[in-house]
């Protein structure tokens, strides 16, 4: 009868490894953690080198505060996309940093998970971490910069324009303005500039120049933000913009993930 357990239970993990899911009924604790991360890593014909430095990897991101099943889910995240022990050991020390700083471990963790989704490399990560950081510091809503992360490479915006986008917000906090409205300003001007096809450091000097427009003051600000609502927007973008959780009902628009607290 255990053998059979066990074998359900790795089949489990291995279904788990490819799927990314199955962490949180898996892996309740480091050791069962631990051992999930060693089945996928030999799924995915991982070196045993590469293996141990993922495994402590888990260790020091739990050991900063991230809990074990979010911890998981980011280093399996990096072990189906084929990257290396010294590759997910960068990316795990990016978001351990800033869990350190700033908190909001779950917040954090999803948007490192996001940025893995979507091929973002290990300096990337470290630049978008930095600037997740630096907005924070300015009063930003971890909450917040996931959902704009998760929208905004939902529609195709690269490393530039995310780093740029969540700078942009930080900036709008500090200028008295809510996190959610913040957000929403923000993710107006990088959605339009993706439709209009700008990308990289196009799409961030865009929604720089946007952002500066509101330096001057507080009714500056409201003034700029009143004529960027009022521009010409695709129907898709006006829906998300007005939603709550800056997500769409249906329709397949992007940011249609958990909604939690901050």
């Amino acid at each position: 009868m255990r053998a059979k357990l066990s074998i359900v239970i790795a089949a489990l993990m291995v279904t788990g490894c490819f799927t990314g899911g199955g962490s949180i009924i898996l892996a309740q604790t480091s050791k069962e953690a631990t051992e999930e991360i060693r089945v996928c890593a030999k799924a995915r014909n991982m070196s045993e080198a590469d293996a141990n430095t993922a495994v402590s990897v888990l260790s020091d991101l739990v050991a900063k505060g991230i809990p074990v099943e979010h911890a998981l889910d980011v280093v399996k995240s990096a072990i189906n996309r084929n990257r290396s022990g010294q590759e997910i050991a960068s990316i795990a020390r990016s978001l351990g940093d800033t869990v350190e700083k700033e908190g909001s471990a779950k917040e954090i963790a999803a948007i490192t998970m996001t940025c893995l989704e979507k091929g973002l490399r290990e300096r990337e990560i470290a630049a978008v971490m930095l600037k997740v950081e630096e907005a924070m510091k300015k009063d930003a809503s971890a909450r917040q910069l996931r959902i704009l992360t998760k929208d905004l490479l939902d529609e195709g915006s690269d490393a530039d324009g995310l780093s740029a986008a969540i700078e942009s917000v930080g900036k709008s906090v500090e200028q008295g303005f809510s996190p959610e409205e913040s957000r929403k300003s923000v993710a107006l001007v990088a959605l339009k500039g993706l439709k209009d096809g700008l990308r990289g450091e196009a799409l961030a000097a865009e929604i720089r120049k946007e952002a500066q427009l509101g330096e001057g003051g507080r009714g500056e600000t409201e003034r700029h933000r009143e004529r960027v609502r009022q521009t010409s927007m695709p129907e898709e973008v006006k829906d998300k913009i007005k939603t709550p959780e800056g997500t769409a009902k249906s329709g397949g628009i992007p940011g249609d993930i958990e909604r939690r607290g901050r």
